[in-house]
């Protein structure tokens, strides 16, 4: 992954020019490493103001390909919204209903991903450039190292209080974050527990509690933890390292097709050999459609697991100790189970297709900054 990070880099300088421009034919971005290039899909002419820039990342060494597209993002993503309406309108049954909604990567339209499929229901659909209809029989499932302290880190073991009687639910640690200047919190997923609930490590100590949420009626998954301090590192190795070894973080960056990453949740450990397949996934949560990203552990197995909800999804650099933050992990896909990886006590389930929330969504549901080192 040491050489996806110049390329990472170099997609979000053209992520950033085309939002200037409005985004108006932009559809996808894709890194390859094999080929230290990467692929750009845009419907229309591109806009003379990016052509300087895609000349500038080319005679930086990093090739640059551009295919045409039938659709651009923003169309596939308000025809995404148009079929959300127009299933509750028609009161589609929940076994018809698209519970994923996936904006093909090469611009061609959309795939749904249903739990059963009805042709009449497809017709209908197919009207708003949906060319692929996948059935699964499952739907996205939400995952929940074991003594952290101060300053604590990302991939730790927390439980977070619901109730007077002591009963928790366990999730892992995201990434360390800071408001206004104060490095005092940390990430997490809001599916893991409420404000203003206490929040323990690993082995019940109290360490913070919970700030604020931003759940699916909001358009994320996001928690906020108020701790005496958070660092700028992740837990690396096993769910069970003795030697707790990390890694620090240095940035961030955005997700793009083909992006290899690493999932540090405190069940599973580090789980590597994950491949962004979607980075606009389109997904039901409780009722409601949030977009994240989708990825796939090449090998088909352990992505994460229960437990590993809220933990820190990452990709690695040159320097084996350093790594740039991706996301925080979300949901398992229902269906890809698999034998779980690490902590397999309490009748955990895993899977080796995941989701996750963008690390810049994250940040920007409560304004924060990212920790680094």
């Amino acid at each position: 992954m040491a050489a996806q990070w110049p390329l990472d880099k170099a997609a979000d300088r053209i992520t950033a020019a085309a939002q200037r421009s409005g985004h108006a034919g932009y559809t996808s971005l894709a890194v390859e490493v094999a080929t230290n290039s990467v692929h750009l899909r845009w419907k229309g002419a591109l806009p003379s103001k990016l052509l300087p820039l895609l000349a500038s990342i080319r005679g930086g060494g990093i090739g640059v390909t551009v295919s045409p597209a039938r659709y651009s993002l923003k169309e596939l993503q308000a025809r995404t919204r148009a079929i959300i309406v127009d299933e509750k309108r028609r009161d589609v049954p929940n076994r018809y209903r698209a519970v994923t909604l996936l904006p093909l990567t090469d611009g061609s339209g959309i795939e749904a991903i249903v739990p059963q499929r009805d042709a009449f229901t497809e017709r209908a659909r197919s009207r708003f450039a949906v060319v692929r209809t996948t059935s699964t029989a499952g739907a996205p499932v939400p995952l929940t190292r074991q003594a952290d302290i101060p300053a604590f880190y990302g991939g730790a073991r927390l439980q977070l209080l619901s109730a007077p009687d002591g009963a928790f639910q366990e999730c892992t640690s995201g990434f360390g974050v800071a408001r206004d200047g104060v490095t005092a919190f940390l990430l997490s997923a809001a599916h893991c527990g409420s404000a203003p609930n206490s929040v323990n490590n690993g082995v019940g100590v109290p360490i913070g509690s919970v700030a604020g949420t931003v759940r699916s009626f909001e358009g994320s998954d996001t928690m906020l933890i108020n701790v005496s301090a958070s660092g700028s590192s992740v837990y690396d190795g096993p769910w069970d390292n003795p030697t707790n070894s990390t890694d620090t973080v240095i940035g961030s960056t955005n997700n793009y097709v083909n992006d290899q990453v690493c999932t540090s949740g405190s069940f599973s450990g580090v789980r590597c050999g994950i491949v962004v397949t979607n980075p606009n996934a389109t997904v039901d949560l409780e009722g409601y459609f949030i977009t994240e990203v989708y990825a796939q552990r090449t090998d088909g197995t352990t992505a994460a697991g229960q437990g590993d909800s809220g933990g820190p999804v990452y990709a690695q650099t040159s320097n084996p100790y350093e790594i740039v933050a991706k996301g925080i992990i979300r949901a398992g896909d229902g269906a890809s189970p698999v034998p779980c990886a690490g902590d397999a006590s309490n009748g955990r389930e895993c899977f080796s297709s995941i989701y996750w929330i963008s690390i810049n969504n994250a940040l920007s549901d409560f304004g924060a900054t990212l920790n680094t080192g």
